[in-house]
């Protein structure tokens, strides 16, 4: 988890995790992140607070040898989408949900 902080106030942060495939033979093996969490409080957006954070997770993956980073991020968070876009992710799934009724 890499930290943003304002006078000892946490105003962003990002959490993220070392993950692989299965160790099957279907799966072409791969390490990589995945970023959990990434917020920042919505008074210091646009500021260049997320992409700090994005960056010190790019490194952390780098550093770790991981082979990508991936994410999920919800249809309706428009800025969030439009960040990751301008970051340069790429939509390679769609996750699709059927809500079950009583």
């Amino acid at each position: 988890m890499f930290v943003a902080d304002n006078c000892d106030a946490i105003i962003g942060f990002i959490h993220i995790s070392e993950d692989k495939t299965p160790p099957f033979g279907a799966f072409v093996p791969h390490k990589y992140a995945v970023i959990i969490d990434l917020i920042v409080e919505e008074a210091y957006r646009g500021q260049g607070i997320g992409k700090m954070l994005l960056d010190a997770a790019k490194q952390w993956s780098k550093d770790r040898g991981l082979d990508y980073i991936e994410l999920m991020v919800l249809q309706e968070n428009e800025q969030g989408i439009t960040f990751y876009h301008s970051q340069n992710f790429k939509i390679t799934s769609h996750t699709m949900r059927l809500k079950i009724e009583e």
